[in-house]
């Protein structure tokens, strides 16, 4: 991510002429650089920085070191006792870090682990012992959210890979934090991201401050009508269940009184929504059809009797149990 100025079409047509497969996307104010060949990585970095450029890079996948997290140790365990005894077995170790809960800063008995993976380097997760005890190995999964640099205090990427101007959270000044000198409280905080006052870069009331997104309006919908349902609310009386199997009579002739003949008349003469325009009717569904199966069941409660006595029967006898069924009701 190389920061945007008004003179980079000169460097990116420099380094078209080294690198012809290189293709480059504006986002917001950098420019994204995307290589098809993983091994250039090292030699365009470089060049950025003979360049004086600003910017941050994400490392190909297999240059990046393997981060693991080792468990069971005590929390007074010192970090280079564990990189001492796994290097003794044979493990690149990059670094060695504990960890902390979000909130209280104290420490956890949870140790990061970063290692270089080689060719010849053991499996980590085949590890049984650290420090003369048994330990647990697992994958190393980071903190959700966004992610801040400590020394550009922007967003989405680490201090680690990290070539932007240095820039103090509390005063703006090219140095980190930790090695401001106004340690006095400010009364009036400015955001050195958005230049506005009572907040820090780190506040999530700023407007710079990226905002995760939310799930879409259409993936809500599609779980509100899963666990929702509509059910047809006309009940079929005096209908039975011989009737259902014959497949006949299906709806019962009813008595037409005149306010029903001008209802239907009126609905005749209406128009009818077509399949091409929008209605609010939800589509016939899984849930829908259960419903409808277990209104079923409401309304013609033998059925329920049938089904166990029919479980019960064998050979012949489920016949006789279900015409006995049918004549009776």
């Amino acid at each position: 991510m190389l920061k945007y100025e008004s003179t980079y079409s000169n460097l990116t047509a420099d380094l078209l002429s080294k690198y012809p497969d290189l293709t480059f996307k504006l986002a917001g104010d950098f420019l994204k650089i995307f290589s098809s060949n993983s091994d250039h990585y090292c030699q365009i970095t470089t060049y950025l920085t003979e360049k004086g450029q600003q910017y941050y890079d994400f490392p190909p996948l297999a240059s990046r070191p393997r981060k693991i997290v080792v468990k069971a140790l005590p929390i007074s365990t010192d970090i280079d006792d564990i990189k001492d005894e796994l290097t003794d077995q044979g493990f690149t170790v990059v670094k060695v870090a504990q960890l902390t809960k979000a909130k209280t800063k104290h420490k956890l008995p949870i140790f990061m682990v970063e290692l270089t993976i080689r060719p010849d380097s053991p499996d980590i997760f085949k590890l049984k012992t650290c420090c003369h005890l048994m330990v647990k190995i697992d994958t190393f999964n980071r903190r959700p959210g966004i992610t801040q640099c400590y020394n550009c205090n922007l967003f989405n990427h680490s201090s680690k890979y990290c070539h932007m101007r240095t820039r103090c959270l509390k005063c703006g000044q090219e140095h980190r934090i930790k090695n401001c000198d106004s340690k006095e409280k400010m009364e009036k905080l400015t955001c050195i991201n958005c230049k506005e006052v009572g907040h820090l870069a780190s506040s999530f009331s700023c407007s710079k401050y990226p905002q995760i997104k939310k799930k879409t309006e259409k993936v809500q919908n599609a779980n509100e009508n899963r666990n929702s349902f509509q059910a047809n609310k006309v009940t079929v009386k005096d209908f039975s269940y011989a009737d259902a199997l014959q497949g006949t009579n299906l709806i019962p002739k009813q008595s037409t009184s005149k306010s029903d003949t001008q209802t239907t008349t009126q609905s005749q003469n209406s128009p009818h929504p077509t399949a091409n325009e929008n209605t609010n009717e939800k589509p016939f569904g899984i849930m829908d059809a259960v419903f409808e199966i277990k209104k079923l069941f409401a309304d013609y409660p033998f059925l329920l009797e049938l089904g166990k006595q029919l479980r019960a029967a064998k050979g012949k006898d489920r016949k006789d149990v279900f015409y006995e069924h049918i004549i009776k009701n």
